[in-house]
């Protein structure tokens, strides 16, 4: 099982989010193959807090682990307002757009607190400071001449109008499963901000 920890966001906000990607989609350049734009699809749209890795079906003991460890994290933590901001872009091997989260002193606690037990259960922790994002589109073979034209659409944002503000008060610990038709995410356990 491949797992992580995440906001799994109300059906309303992933429309909200799916509506503001096809806003985007009508100032998106087109893309010849190699190249490849891969849109996130609405069921999957979540913020990840912490990602564990994969844990094998069978180790039952380490899954009763996390599931304490979150029931501990989760009660001292109250429900927080989520705020989104603009769409940006940071590259690895390809090129990544994502809608950021406003500065929230209860999201970063969180996360913090999370890394914290998990690190305790033997997960390895961030090597580098989280910054809170939704990806939201991924592109791979991307010619340098598509990149700046992505790059410029983002630069001025009139078009963009962020989701309304949710009040975060469960997360959940998701499993990713990776097939040829992309990733499907099922949310496993659910739990509840004190």
């Amino acid at each position: 099982m491949r797992l992580f920890i995440a906001i799994d966001f109300p059906p309303k906000l992933k429309s909200e989010i799916t509506q503001l990607i096809q806003n985007l989609l009508s100032y998106f350049p087109q893309v010849n193959k190699p190249e490849k734009i891969s849109w996130t699809k609405l069921e999957n749209l979540h913020l990840t807090l912490k990602f564990l890795g994969y844990i094998g079906t069978n180790q039952k003991s380490k899954l009763r682990e996390i599931k304490k460890g979150m029931e501990e994290t989760v009660a001292e933590v109250k429900p927080f307002k989520l705020e989104f901001t603009n769409i940006g872009f940071f590259e690895k091997q390809y090129l990544v757009l994502w809608m950021g989260i406003k500065d929230s002193h209860a999201l970063v606690n969180l996360i913090d607190k999370i890394e914290e037990r998990m690190g305790n259960l033997g997960f390895a922790k961030e090597k580098r400071i989280s910054t809170p994002h939704i990806s939201i589109c991924r592109g791979k073979n991307l010619t340098p001449q598509i990149k700046k034209k992505i790059k410029s659409i983002l630069e001025d944002q009139r078009w963009f109008k962020p989701p309304n503000a949710i009040l975060v008060s469960e997360i959940s610990l998701m499993e990713s499963k990776l097939t040829l038709k992309g990733p499907i995410y099922t949310s496993l356990i659910k739990f509840t901000l004190a």
